[in-house]
């Protein structure tokens, strides 16, 4: 007959019990208390479970003490006393406790902490998964086939569909903190409010739709942050150099603080030798009418120079992004029945064929593109989706 689990962890324990096996059951042990300290760590983070700790170890709250089975009370130096078994003796603060030689002490009580609730807020919750789902932040997947089921608030499965991120989880967390600089919250909670149907940036298939001003400086920033400890992000670059990130002229280089790229050479600032060292760094560049990822050989002086040329465009490119991408939330917010918005964007070319063709009919083809079209007519309407199909493939 095959032995129970409770059998064979039995027999287990008796043969790390073994002198031969001491060094096993040291393992066995501090395993198993590395185990219990997690445990008890877990606990404390949680408010209602810290509440029953008390009342499991014998401690009744509000200052009210329970003696233990056999316990010893010490009266007066000489005289010692014993409670009865199974007794229960409760004490506030200046309160007395009767032994079995009616003999009187005085006891203290310890005070119940209140354990800190760390919970977030609902509203702080909101504005997180709304802002995941910001189009400045993540991108719709395009696909028939990229769809999610998750369950709503009231327990109902829906699909939606798939977005992935335009940057890293850290990225939009700097980005949020930005934007709600009031709201409290860790990156680590942060990124566990991420809904499922937001995918990360490495789940990309193919990310087609990299803006090259952000890309290049990006390339950039990745080379140079491990040498100078610069920003390795292009939104921590931005903020260290403007005052405000939402001021035009802030961004266009004209403030009178910050203007001119006055706190870029502060913000490179190095010494001649390590200006000297030799870097290679990549830049989508165009050649011979391609646009290629070209890897560059130079100094880190030669990538500093070249990250303060594209610099400025990248800033004022970075405002208006910014600027269109709110506006364009707040028309969709804004939206009645008699005003609708309408976003409508090129897909993809497609090639026309025949079921039966000649031979020759292969060199001599014909394409029709696709364009998707997004109308939101009101807030409380449902928003509209088609496809126009054309055969002018121009797309001037």
């Amino acid at each position: 007959m095959p032995l129970s689990s409770t059998e064979r962890f039995r027999i287990f324990k008796a043969k790390l019990k073994l002198d031969k096996n001491k060094s096993a059951l040291q393992k066995f042990r501090e395993k198993d208390a590395a185990y219990h300290r997690k445990s008890r760590r877990i606990v404390k983070q949680d408010p209602v479970k810290m509440e029953q700790i008390p009342l499991k170890h014998g401690i009744i709250p509000n200052s009210v003490e329970q003696t233990t089975l056999n316990s010893v009370v010490q009266t007066t130096p000489n005289s010692v006393a014993q409670t009865t078994s199974n007794s229960a003796a409760q004490t506030t603060p200046n309160s007395v406790v009767q032994t079995k030689s009616n003999s009187v002490v005085k006891t203290k009580s310890n005070p119940v902490v209140q354990a800190k609730s760390n919970s977030i807020s609902d509203l702080t919750k909101n504005n997180v998964i709304q802002f995941y789902e910001l189009n400045e932040i993540s991108n719709v997947a395009p696909g028939k086939k990229d769809v999610m089921v998750i369950q709503s608030y009231d327990g109902s499965k829906v699909k939606v569909q798939k977005r992935h991120l335009v940057m890293t989880v850290r990225e939009v967390y700097e980005q949020f903190k930005i934007s709600y600089p009031n709201e409290k919250i860790g990156s680590t909670s942060f990124s566990l409010l991420r809904p499922k149907h937001i995918l990360p940036i490495c789940d990309i298939p193919q990310n087609v739709c990299l803006c090259k001003y952000h890309a290049n400086v990006d390339l950039l920033l990745s080379s140079l942050n491990p040498i100078l400890n610069t920003p390795r992000t292009t939104s921590l670059f931005r903020e260290a150099l403007v005052c405000n990130s939402e001021d035009e002229e802030c961004m266009s280089s004209k403030c009178n603080n910050c203007g001119n790229l006055k706190n870029f050479d502060k913000l490179f600032e190095c010494d001649d030798e390590t200006r000297k060292k030799d870097l290679t760094y990549f830049q989508w560049k165009t050649n011979d009418s391609k646009i290629l990822k070209m890897e560059q050989f130079g100094t880190v002086q030669n990538a500093i120079n070249e990250l303060k040329n594209q610099t400025y465009n990248f800033l004022i490119h970075s405002f208006i992004t910014h600027v269109q991408y709110a506006h364009f939330e707040e028309c969709k917010n804004n939206a009645t029945r008699s005003s609708i918005v309408l976003q409508i964007d090129f897909s993809e070319n497609y090639r026309t064929a025949y079921q039966n063709e000649i031979q020759n009919a292969f060199f001599n083809y014909n394409q029709v593109s696709l364009f998707n079209a997004v109308v939101w007519p009101g807030r409380n309407s449902e928003v509209l989706n088609y496809t126009l199909v054309s055969d002018d493939v121009s797309h001037d």
